[in-house]
């Protein structure tokens, strides 16, 4: 997933996460996504991450991890 691929939703939760010191993971695969992947961010709390974007929430084997789903 390149830049280019992505929403504007994901963009703004991609810029919002960098800004706030969270890494992006690009690959990341939630529920329902049948395989599509988009952008990530692991966190300790799910209020950790202030962000204007739609995101989902949930806790996978890795922890928990907020995502732009579109």
């Amino acid at each position: 997933m390149g830049i280019r691929e992505l929403s504007a939703n994901q963009f703004r939760f991609v810029v919002d996460a960098l800004a706030s010191g969270f890494d992006v993971d690009f690959t990341f695969s939630g529920r329902h996504m049948t395989g599509r992947c988009c952008p990530a961010s692991y966190v300790n709390n799910f209020n950790d991450l202030i962000t204007d974007a739609v995101v989902c929430r949930e806790n996978s084997e890795l922890g928990l991890v907020v995502y732009a789903m579109y």
